[in-house]
């Protein structure tokens, strides 16, 4: 046997050291030896000296200028070195010598981290087409389908990988993803994370998401189990306290939350989820100024936060500090809120300053029903006469609201309405009419049972006593 195969078979039982040994005595004998070239910059690599690498495999080029497997191990040192683009062109040069899965996955991974997902998946179906049976690129041919949100793709493509290889963790892990972030299914995806921390009980950020899930099916205590395997398995993970300090808030633990949000601030300090949430936890217990703090830091961090804007105008409207409250109420109407008052932009929305003469104008009820009852009185102040004003309401409130103005068409939510000149929401009236707490519209009566049901009910109920409305 020659030093360099001694070389090449301690290395592959992992006596490094040894494999060195021989790997340089058969290069003290033949500096040219390609086997004990390769081994060297095999070693390097595994010590992560790829300029070294890089050399050792540049000399077998230079004496085998149609080895493969040096232009392939060059692309793969300026891979781990992240010069993509000279990683792209030894895999370019390797393939011209011989067309090989593996490459292309590579290629794959680099155009991936490039954001150019299509010529991606190009890449790994090569490598599919070459190796049925490559679950590593079908778990990244599924990624790349997820960052194009063709869901069922990269389903079909985890799965794929699951059932090649049962035992490797990645596509469990990004298929419980797709389950958590994009369908909301959380049941499902807390399967599929157990399953890829069987097979890999390390990654803390499968525990944080595992508790995350749990959180939205409101199983707090279970919740907060993961967020301290997450921070078990790494002390300074932020979002894990953050997170766990949540799950307290919604169990009541004002004071463990606390503790908690603040260890996330002092980790993470940049991060504007944080000061938020302690602001609504001092919100919570009425420490307002110090809520009103926590906001406007918030908003320091992330100046178009609509979150933020929004939960300090609820205190400035507590404190009748209608001037400001009401104008940041309007936040609640912004699409970078987390929970969204409607589910798309609204259209040609009036600006309180536009004429409304002889327009068609479209007030949108929102939120709750008792919303929809105290805040259609604020309608009455569109000019009634001059312009056609329609309400939408909820279904179920149609016929009572009606009986707020002849003048004013009220219709169900359901209705389509085409042809419109501006649209109002009906909570955004008060900060357009600039109302404060003297101009509040008050009338004794703005809506009226009809006579028929009073008749009917008071035959039911008779007229003596006192009478309890549930």
């Amino acid at each position: 046997m020659t030093l360099a195969n001694l070389g090449s078979l301690h290395y592959l039982e992992k006596n490094y050291e040894k494999s060195a040994i021989y790997f340089k005595k058969s290069l003290d004998e033949n500096p040219k030896n390609v086997n004990a070239l390769i081994g060297m910059g095999l070693l390097f690599m595994k010590k992560k000296e790829y300029d070294f690498a890089i050399q050792k495999f540049s000399s077998v080029i230079e004496n085998y200028p149609s080895s493969y497997n040096a232009y392939l191990n060059i692309g793969n040192c300026y891979k781990e070195l992240e010069k993509k683009e000279l990683a792209l062109e030894y895999y370019t040069k390797a393939l011209r010598i011989k067309s090989f899965p593996e490459v292309y996955n590579n290629i794959g991974t680099i155009l991936s981290e490039k954001g150019l997902s299509i010529e991606a998946i190009e890449h790994f179906s090569k490598s599919i087409e070459l190796n049925e049976n490559y679950y590593e690129a079908f778990n990244n041919r599924g990624s790349e389908f997820f960052k194009l949100k063709k869901i069922e793709n990269a389903i079909d493509d985890f799965q794929r990988s699951i059932n090649i290889n049962p035992n490797y963790e990645s596509p469990y892990i990004n298929m419980a993803n797709i389950f958590q972030f994009e369908k909301k299914e959380y049941e499902k995806a807390i399967q599929n994370y157990l399953k890829g921390l069987h097979i890999n009980p390390t990654q803390y950020v499968s525990y944080n998401n595992l508790g995350v899930c749990f959180t939205n099916l409101k199983k707090f205590d279970k919740s907060i189990n993961y967020f301290d395997k997450a921070i078990n398995f790494k002390l300074d993970y932020a979002a894990a306290y953050n997170n766990k300090g949540y799950a307290l808030f919604c169990l009541h633990s004002f004071e463990e939350a606390l503790k908690c949000f603040e260890i996330a601030l002092s980790l993470d300090p940049k991060n504007p989820e944080i000061p938020l949430n302690i602001g609504n936890l001092m919100s919570v217990v009425s420490r307002y100024a110090e809520a009103v703090k926590y906001f406007e830091k918030a908003i320091s961090l992330k100046p178009d936060y609509a979150d933020a804007y929004f939960n300090l105008s609820l205190i400035k409207l507590q404190f009748c500090d209608f001037k400001n409250g009401l104008r940041l109420y309007e936040y609640r109407l912004s699409q970078n809120k987390k929970e969204k008052m409607f589910t798309s932009e609204i259209s040609k929305r009036w600006d309180g300053l536009s004429s409304l003469d002889n327009k068609k104008v479209v007030v949108l009820s929102e939120q709750g029903l008792g919303d929809t009852i105290q805040f259609c009185r604020f309608v009455k102040l569109l000019p009634l006469k001059n312009s056609n004003i329609i309400l939408k309401v909820q279904d179920c409130l149609v016929e009572i609201i009606s009986t707020l103005d002849k003048d004013i068409k009220v219709v169900g939510n359901s209705a389509k309405i085409e042809n419109y000149d501006f649209q109002i929401p009906l909570l955004s009236l008060p900060f357009l009419f600039n109302i404060n707490f003297k101009t509040i519209p008050f009338e004794n009566n703005y809506l009226f049972a009809k006579t028929d049901l009073i008749k009917k009910w008071k035959k039911k109920i008779g007229t003596n006593g006192i009478k309890i409305g549930i």
